[in-house]
C-alpha cells in the first residue's frame, strides 16, 4: 500500500502525502512436482517447482498438510507427502501473499491386488448348489487387506456386488442349466486399492453342469447302500 513520506528538520516537517508504494509480493505458482505420483501411505520426498516461494509458510497435497516443509528457494520447496486417497491431489503453497491455484499435479497410487476365484465342485450335476469364493489379496510387497466389493460374472451377466469380509466374497447359485459356464470375479476396488480381475493373467474359470438322470427301482435298495445320482 501507499505511504506517506516525512522530511524532519529544525523548522518542522512536511505535510503528509502518499509518494511511496509498498509492493505486496504476488501468491505464489505451482508449476510441477517431482515424482508426480506416490503411495497412499505417503512418506515421499518431493520437489515442488514453481514462483514466489519466499517465505512459505505451509503446503498441502490433496488438502492435508506435508512434513518437512524446507523452502530452498524462491522458485523450490522440498517436503515429504502426508498420506491421502487414491488419486489426483491438489498440490498448494502458502505464503503471506496467500495460495496458488488448485491443481491436480499429483497422484496417489493404490496398492495393486490379486484377486482369485475358486468353486466349491466342477463338474456339477445340475441341480447341485455351486459355491463360487472370491479371494482378494494384495499384490507382492503391499501391506493391508482389501475392503469393497466383488462382482461375480456368469457368462457375461454380472450379478449384484457382494461385500468382502476378511478379504473373501462368496457367491452361491443352484439355477445353472446344463453345459458349460464362464465365470470370473472382479474386485472393485476402494479409496485404498486397485481393483484387479480373476482374469487377469489367466482365463475364465469354466463350469461343467451335467444333466441328471433318475434310476426306478422296484425294489429297495439292499440295507447299508446309499443312492447315487449319476451324469449323463
Amino acid at each position: 500500500g501507499s505511504a506517506s513520506v516525512i522530511v524532519t528538520t529544525p523548522s518542522g516537517s512536511n505535510a503528509a502525502n502518499a509518494l511511496f508504494t509498498y509492493n505486496t509480493p504476488p501468491p505464489p505458482t505451482v508449476v510441477v512436482i517431482s515424482p508426480t505420483s506416490g503411495v497412499i501411505a505417503g512418506g515421499t520426498a518431493v520437489t515442488i517447482t514453481g514462483t514466489n516461494f519466499t517465505g512459505a509458510t505451509g503446503l498441502t497435497i490433496g488438502g492435508v498438510a506435508a512434513t518437512n516443509l524446507k523452502v530452498v528457494s524462491d522458485t523450490s520447496i522440498t517436503a515429504t507427502t502426508p498420506a491421502g486417497k487414491s488419486g489426483a491431489a491438489s498440490v498448494v503453497v502458502t505464503t503471506p501473499s496467500g495460495s496458488n491455484a488448485a491443481n491436480k499435479l499429483y497422484f496417489y497410487s493404490a496398492p495393486a491386488t490379486v484377486t482369485k476365484i475358486s468353486s466349491s465342485a466342477n463338474p456339477l450335476i445340475q441341480g447341485q448348489q455351486l459355491t463360487l469364493t472370491a479371494t482378494v489379496t494384495v499384490a507382492a510387497g503391499g501391506t493391508g487387506t482389501p475392503t469393497g466389493t466383488v462382482t461375480f460374472t456368469i457368462d457375461g451377466t454380472a450379478g449384484t456386488p457382494v461385500v468382502l469380509s476378511a478379504g473373501t466374497a462368496i457367491y452361491s447359485s443352484s439355477v445353472l442349466a446344463s453345459g458349460v459356464h464362464s465365470v470370473s470375479a472382479y474386485y472393485n476396488g476402494d479409496v485404498n486399492f486397485s481393483a484387479s480381475s480373476s482374469l487377469d493373467g489367466s482365463g475364465a474359470l469354466s463350469i461343467t453342469v451335467v444333466d441328471a438322470i433318475t434310476i426306478e427301482t422296484s425294489s429297495p435298495l439292499p440295507e447299508g447302500i446309499a443312492a447315487k445320482a449319476y451324469s449323463t
